[in-house]
Order: structure tokens, then C-alpha cells, then sequence
């Protein structure tokens, strides 16, 4: 991709970084600029089809859009490893955090919306943050989404907030 393409993309992102008005957390803020950052240094590491530009754009956005839907609940997922959301890793890792989390509570990670599909793991949670390692997925898109169970056995619904993250094993490391 030329560096003409590369700065318009950036343009674009900026623009609807900025046209979202709700991101006055500063850990939005943190997570925006981490998303963008990410994308940005892929795109110009690598070469990427115009589709898979698209892609990342259309991932970017749908983030943007977790961040904003779960703010109110005091609740994030970030993806903590691998760094970018398009990578061969078959066993992403998460962080999940926000006041709302508590000790003792227990956190089931999902890699489909709605918490229908198969549960990728489980970890109890022994403060405000907690780190879950998915299991070993296969090529494809997912959509990570997170459920609480509190100390008595109760669930506490679905995240609104996910990560977006896609497998491709046809990567290099």
C-alpha cells in the first residue's frame, strides 16, 4: 500500500475517532489511540490487499462501537495478546476490567455474540482486572464478548462490549 493510500486511511480514522462523542474516559481514550495505533503500524508494515484495509477499517470501527456501548456499565475488553486484531495466533488473550468487576467473581469469555456460542474459557477473578486466554480457535472472524457470575452463582448478562478478532493462520509470525 503507498503512503498517498495510508495517510488517507489515516484521515478517515481520525475523522470518525472524532465524530464519537462520548469518549471523555481517559481509558477510552487510551484504548482508542491503542486500536488506532495498532492498525495503523500493521498497515504500514505490511502489505494488504485493498479488502483487507476494509477489514481492519470496519473492525476499528465496530471497537469503537463496544467502547462506547459498555461505558456506562464500567466494564472493557481489550485484546492483550496478540496486539492486533488480524494475526495467526490461534489462542488470543483478553483483558477485562472496570470497577464493576469484583473479587470472586467468576469470568466466562465467549468468542460469539450474545454469549451463545462454545465457552472459551473461564477465570475467577481476584480484583478489578483478569486476563482469559481463549482456546484454540480455527481460521475466521469472531466476536469476544464476556460474562460475570457473581460470588452466589448469578449471571450478570452478556457484555455489550467485545473485541473483534480474526484468525488467519496464512500469516506470517
Amino acid at each position: 500500500m503507498n503512503k498517498f493510500k495510508l495517510f488517507f486511511l489515516c484521515v478517515g480514522i481520525t475523522f470518525l475517532a472524532s465524530s464519537l462523542q462520548a469518549f471523555t474516559f481517559v481509558v477510552e481514550k487510551w484504548e482508542l489511540y491503542k486500536m488506532v495505533n495498532s492498525i495503523v503500524k500493521e498497515l504500514d508494515e505490511n502489505y494488504h490487499s485493498e479488502n483487507q484495509v476494509k477489514e481492519s477499517f470496519s473492525y476499528l470501527q465496530k471497537s469503537l462501537s463496544s467502547l462506547q456501548r459498555n461505558r456506562d456499565k464500567g466494564l472493557v475488553i481489550e485484546l492483550a495478546y496478540p496486539l492486533k486484531n488480524r494475526s495467526n495466533d490461534t489462542t488470543p488473550t483478553f483483558k477485562i476490567y472496570g470497577p464493576a468487576l469484583k473479587e470472586g467473581y467468576l469470568v466466562h469469555l465467549y468468542s460469539s455474540a450474545g454469549c451463545n456460542g462454545a465457552r472459551q474459557n473461564s477465570v475467577m477473578s481476584t480484583g478489578s482486572v483478569v486476563e482469559v486466554t481463549s482456546a484454540p480457535l480455527s481460521d475466521g472472524p469472531y466476536e469476544f464478548h464476556f460474562e460475570l457470575q457473581n460470588s452466589v452463582g448469578d449471571l450478570l448478562g452478556c457484555s455489550k462490549s467485545f473485541v473483534p478478532y480474526y484468525v488467519d493462520t496464512t500469516l506470517s509470525r
